[in-house]
């Protein structure tokens, strides 16, 4: 086992004379891989993979989707950001209208007690064929998720072509290789219910947050001894989704988070639930859903046997899941490359986060909590032009028809009769209970 670098030991509290409390330490264990959290985008640091920093960060986070309902305007609906960033801005600490309005934060995170019991490792290989170079995608390794890492952990696989290893993939921390104490420390002048509220954020952090990159898709999730997990009725007080799935309950947070990724992979883009079986063994067919022919129409390129065709029209339903999707057409006479993405942005969060979440008896289960969100972006799907594109109808009743059209969502609208009325609703009820839809063969058309 290693120790912890000496630039890891917390300050002395003599340096902050404010901060005189008795902590509030809590034991942490990462239980899914660690991506990223360096100084540099995408790499985890070996002598420094926790940092005080960015639990902050998620805290700070956390404290905001934890208490929204206490900041809405008069609608019931939207949220006062003002009022919200002048208590988080008291309680947390941050400057104001001007360089010089500084509020020094009430709260004190460090990280002590640093346990490395493994070195980081490679998440995934590449695997040279004989004679036809390597192949393009790598073989994950079981800790980062198997065949199933790749869907959460896209950006850490580098590249290769037939020429070999372009990038190779990423280094990650394994799940059990750290452990650490986190100490929550209050400025003197902390009132008992500001320490409430960041006890709840912690909660909520434990639940739902982590350390390091793409934890909206469960990486670097953390168990937290001695801390209550957020109940049903908490999340629904926000205005919140929160969905365990049937029969996932279990004693390793690994399978958990493996069940909730392979309910995402599936949905979107799973043989014979997403796409058509294919007519190549291993190599799935169409997909059912709209957006590959909406680009082929938009772009009016298309290979011979792929003339567009989907009944739904130039919807583009997945981007409810988070942006960018980047679309890639393998075939000659396909459309080029092209991305889609927000107006004004590159990207845009996943409102709906997956992760394993532990219950009040100490089991795991696979999680999906969704936090839908306020703020309305177009859409562009950019290439060599630029188009504004559909995520999915305003209009109620051709919301039904796009259901009726597209072959997943109606599948699901068939279990759940008025329930499905955007793909993100199709996803929540799918997730409950995936297994329902385990022998879908339903064809796209007709």
């Amino acid at each position: 086992m290693r120790k912890p670098a000496a630039h890891l030991v917390p300050p002395n509290l003599e340096h902050f004379p404010l901060f005189r409390n008795p902590p509030l330490d809590l034991h942490c264990t990462l239980v899914t891989p660690l991506y990223g959290g360096g100084v540099r985008a995408g790499e985890v640091d070996e002598q420094m993979p926790i940092r005080a920093t960015g639990i902050r960060g998620q805290l700070r986070f956390w404290w905001r989707k934890a208490h929204r309902s206490q900041f809405l305007q008069s609608d019931g609906k939207s949220t006062d950001w003002e009022k919200m960033f002048a208590a988080e801005r008291s309680l947390w600490g941050g400057i104001g209208d001007s360089a010089d309005n500084v509020v020094s934060s009430k709260v004190l995170v460090c990280v002590r007690d640093l346990k490395i019991n493994d070195k980081k490792a490679q998440a995934a290989e590449y695997e040279q064929r004989p004679g036809r170079g390597f192949n393009s995608f790598p073989n994950w390794k079981p800790w980062a998720g198997g065949k199933l890492g790749g869907y959460a952990l896209f950006p850490a696989q580098g590249k290769a072509n037939r020429g070999g290893v372009v990038r190779p993939p990423a280094f990650l921390f394994k799940p059990m290789s750290l452990s650490w104490v986190l100490r929550i420390q209050f400025r003197d002048e902390t009132t008992e219910e500001e320490r409430v509220q960041v006890r709840t954020a912690l909660r909520w952090w434990a639940s739902f947050g982590g350390v390091g990159a793409r934890t909206r898709r469960g990486l670097g999730a953390v168990q937290v001894e001695a801390l209550d997990p957020v109940r049903l009725e908490e999340v629904k007080a926000q205005g919140y989704t929160l969905v365990r799935q049937d029969g996932s309950k279990t004693r390793d947070a690994l399978e958990a988070w493996k069940a909730a990724l392979k309910s995402l992979q599936t949905f979107r883009q799973g043989k014979g639930f997403a796409r058509n079986p294919g007519q190549v063994p291993d190599r799935p067919g169409r997909s059912r859903w709209p957006e590959p022919d909406a680009i082929r129409r938009i772009t009016g390129a298309h290979a011979h046997h792929h003339t567009p065709e989907h009944p739904a029209g130039d919807l583009f339903p997945r981007a409810q899941f988070g942006l960018p999707i980047i679309f890639h057409f393998k075939d000659t006479g396909e459309p080029d490359d092209h991305t889609l993405q927000p107006e004004g942005a590159e990207r845009m969060a996943s409102p709906v986060i997956l992760r394993p979440y532990r219950d009040e008896e100490g089991m795991w289960h696979a999680a999906a909590l969704y936090m839908p969100s306020e703020r309305k972006t177009k859409l562009l799907l950019k290439g060599r032009r630029e188009w504004t594109v559909t995520e999915w109808p305003s209009d109620a009743e051709k919301r039904k028809e796009a259901v009726d059209r597209i072959p997943p969502l109606k599948r699901i609208e068939k279990e759940y009769p008025g329930r499905i009325r955007t793909p993100m609703a199709a996803f929540l009820n799918y997730f409950k209970n995936p297994e329902k839809f385990s022998d879908q063969q339903t064809r796209p058309r007709g």
